[in-house]
C-alpha cells in the first residue's frame, strides 16, 4: 500500500522475552514468511533463563534461506552497559533496511528534510530519557523498576492474541 502511494516505510518489532522458544521449526516458518516484508526483528533475552537455545535466530537466515531480519540480544550480557546493549540491539537495523529496499529494487526516495549534522551516542540522563530497568522478582516475573515508564494501551495495539494470529498464518500483503 506505502509503495502504490510514493511512500517507504520500514516497521522493526522488539519482543522481549524471558524464555526460550519452545516451537524452533514454527518460528523458522513465522520469520521466513516475515522475510518478505519491510520488517526487522529485534529480540531482547530478559531474565535468568538458558537462552543458548535462542542463537539460531541470529543464523536462521542462512538456514532458512531468508533475508537475515532477526537480532537477538541477551540483556544480562550488556546489563551494567546501556551504551553497549543499544549498540548490540540496533546493529543489524541499518543493514537489514538497505537489503530489503534493494532486494526489492525500490531505491530511496529524496529525503522530506533532514540534516548534515552527524548522529552520535549519547551519554544516559536521565532527565531526558525513558528509564526502562527492570527487576526480577524471586518468583521470576519481569517487571519495569519504575512501572510508570511505559504502558501498553491495548486501545491502540489490540490483544496480543489478535496479532499473533495475523502474524503467524499466511502472509498477507
Amino acid at each position: 500500500r506505502d509503495q502504490a502511494t510514493g511512500k517507504q516505510s520500514y516497521s522493526i518489532l522488539l519482543i522481549l522475552t524471558d524464555g526460550a522458544v519452545t516451537d524452533v521449526d514454527q518460528t523458522k516458518v513465522a520469520l521466513k514468511y516475515a522475510s518478505s516484508a519491510p520488517l526487522s526483528v529485534v529480540i531482547v533475552g530478559v531474565g535468568t533463563d538458558d537462552f543458548s537455545k535462542m542463537k539460531f535466530l541470529d543464523d536462521c537466515h542462512q538456514q532458512c534461506d531468508m533475508r537475515d531480519i532477526v537480532q537477538f540480544v541477551e540483556f544480562s550480557k550488556f546489563r551494567d552497559d546501556r551504551q553497549a546493549l543499544t549498540r548490540e540491539t540496533l546493529e543489524k537495523i541499518p543493514d537489514q533496511v538497505v537489503d530489503f529496499f534493494y532486494g526489492k529494487q525500490i531505491m530511496p526516495l529524496p529525503p522530506i528534510y533532514g540534516s548534515k549534522s552527524d548522529v552520535f551516542e549519547e551519554d544516559y540522563n536521565s532527565d531526558q530519557d525513558i528509564d526502562l530497568s527492570i527487576s526480577i522478582s524471586e518468583d521470576g516475573g519481569i517487571r519495569l523498576t519504575d512501572t510508570h515508564q511505559a504502558m501498553w494501551n491495548a486501545q491502540s495495539y489490540g490483544s496480543a492474541a489478535k496479532f499473533l494470529q495475523r502474524s503467524v498464518g499466511s502472509p498477507s500483503y
